[in-house]
């Protein structure tokens, strides 16, 4: 993955798009992969 870059480091090439979407799909992402771990079978 691309290191994150910030708006004035960005070269102007998808500047808020770049990061808007980064952090959106980063969140995201870690809320899709966090499941809370199932319950044990013999319960």
């Amino acid at each position: 993955m691309a290191p994150v870059r910030t708006g004035a480091e960005a070269d102007g090439e998808h500047q808020l798009e770049a990061s808007d979407l980064t952090v959106e799909l980063c969140e995201g992402y870690r809320q899709t992969l966090w499941i809370p771990p199932e319950p044990p079978e013999s319960l």
